[in-house]
Parts: structure tokens; sequence; C-alpha cells
């Protein structure tokens, strides 16, 4: 419960960083995937083991880099999905980062819809929202 209740704080004010200023703290990052791997190090992150947490950073990592690489997406994005990672575990990092590209394809649109409607002067979108609802709802998406 104390995991989920921290990365549940750290993805409102991640949210609410990059909507205001478009970027993610690497503090808040650094933080985050700390306490994730403390949590897991010391079993209090249920199921999740250390290395569980570590290799869930890694699949963060991997997951939204091409994002970046064609630069689609910050790096604050990649490291936001990797600091999740820590508190997931590799396999549920994995469902969250397929579950973070179809809720940023759908947000997209509503964004594009947004810009047209009122005035917003940044038109980048900010993705901590998508990868706060692919991580919100990985854990109950399973494939047969």
């Amino acid at each position: 419960m104390l995991a989920l209740s921290t990365l549940l704080l750290l993805l409102i004010i991640s949210i609410i960083s990059d909507f205001k200023s478009r970027r993610i703290p690497n503090s808040l990052i650094c933080i985050g995937m700390l306490s994730g791997l403390l949590l897991s190090g010391f079993n209090l992150n249920g199921d999740v083991t250390l290395l569980q947490s570590t290799l869930g950073i890694v699949v963060g990592l991997l997951m939204l880099l091409p994002g970046y690489l064609l630069g689609k997406m910050g790096a604050g994005d990649i490291k936001l999905l990797a600091m999740c990672g820590s508190y997931l575990g590799a396999q549920t990092t994995l469902m969250a980062g397929l579950c973070t590209l179809v809720a940023g394809g759908f947000f997209a649109l509503i964004w594009v819809v947004l810009i047209k409607k009122i005035a917003i002067k940044d038109k980048r979108y900010p993705y901590a929202s998508a990868i706060a609802a692919g991580v919100a709802v990985a854990p109950y998406v399973h494939f047969a």
C-alpha cells in the first residue's frame, strides 16, 4: 500500500509539472526511482523484488526510447516510465508501456481538438498523463 501511494503521489506531481512547464524534474524521477528500489529491497512493495524493480526500470527506459530517438517525446517521459518500473516490475511495466501508447494516442486526439477550440500557446502534448493512465490500467490488463 505504501508503494502504491508513493507512486500515485509521484505521478500526480509529474502530471502537474508536465502541464505547467512541459518538464518532469530529474529530482522527482531520482527520488521516485530510489524510493521504488528501496521499497522493493525491503519487501515493502508487494510481490515486486529488488531484481524485478531493477528490470522494471530497464523495461520502462526501453519502451519509450524509440519515441525519444524520433524526437516525438521528451527524455522526462522516458524517465517517468522507468521510475514507474521501479514500483511495477518488468512484466507490469511492459504492459504499462503498451497501455501508455494507447492512452497517448487517445489523449493526443483530444489535445488536437482542444488546441483548435481554445488558445493553447504550447502545443506540445504533456505525456505524463498518458503514462499515468497506462500505469493505472496495466495491472488489470491480461492477455490469454
